[in-house]
């Protein structure tokens, strides 16, 4: 991503980063048929995509799994380097 403002040469450039999972999943043992959340958290540039998988295969939302993806967006500009 690139700003720019014709009145101000200042412009911001969004640098990458690769993905890179930084909360695992917990494991969790639970009676079938019971419900369980498992939560991650995962950052990177560009936003990476996030698949679940049991037993190697890929997990689809259906009746019975929900899968919920939430962006988190940190201030780009920190309080020390406001503008």
């Amino acid at each position: 991503m690139c700003a720019r403002n014709s009145c101000d040469p200042f412009e911001i450039s969004e640098k990458m980063e690769p993905a890179k999972i930084v909360q695992k999943p917990m494991n969790k043992d639970v009676k079938e048929g019971t419900k369980v959340k498992l939560d991650a958290t995962v950052k990177g540039k560009p936003v990476p995509e996030v698949s679940w998988f049991k037993n190697e295969v890929k997990l689809e939302p259906t009746d019975t799994v929900k899968i919920q993806t939430k962006e988190v967006c940190p201030n780009p500009f920190p309080l020390d380097k406001q503008l």
